[in-house]
């Protein structure tokens, strides 16, 4: 089933591909599919293979990568913010889409950090505010985190003069 979803790609035979790819099963069937749909913008299609490809920690990344390569930007989100809602959504996920927030849509970025602080790796996505210049949330992961010091070495360093 993996070289008959191939096979399909070849063929520009997109829902097949995904068929295909249901019945095979492994995340490697499943990249191929969702980058080969990407490419031909099928983004729906795109986004129910990419589904598959998030549920795994190791991939998340390339995911992340491939999207970012094409410019589909809204399409990232959107596949990380279907991702929420995964059975097996892991704290990769919850994280890369704080990180996504703080490039792409900054004004979700507090109630995002609010509503999965237990979910998130609170390093990445601090650093991720830091760089975007969004410091209130950063101060607020700091503060929930217990890193009190650094939330006020940030608040010092941003207060007016």
């Amino acid at each position: 089933n993996s070289k008959l979803a191939l096979c399909h790609i070849h063929l520009e035979e997109y829902r097949e591909a995904v068929a295909a790819a249901q019945k095979a099963n492994n995340v490697s069937t499943w990249k191929h599919v969702c980058f080969a749909c990407l490419r031909a913008d099928e983004f729906r299609l795109a986004s129910q293979c990419g589904l598959e490809v998030i549920k795994y920690p190791d991939h998340v990344d390339e995911v992340v990568s491939y999207y970012s390569d094409l410019g589909h930007f809204t399409h990232l989100v959107s596949l990380f913010e279907q991702g929420l809602g995964l059975e097996d959504a892991h704290i990769g996920i919850f994280t890369e889409l704080g990180i996504l927030y703080t490039k792409h849509v900054p004004e979700k970025v507090m109630e995002h950090c609010k509503v999965f602080f237990n979910k998130l790796n609170v390093s990445k996505v601090v650093r991720a505010c830091e760089r975007a210049r969004l410091y209130s949330p950063a101060v607020y992961l700091y503060m929930h985190d217990k890193q009190h010091d650094s939330g006020l070495k940030i608040m010092m360093e941003r207060a007016p003069a």
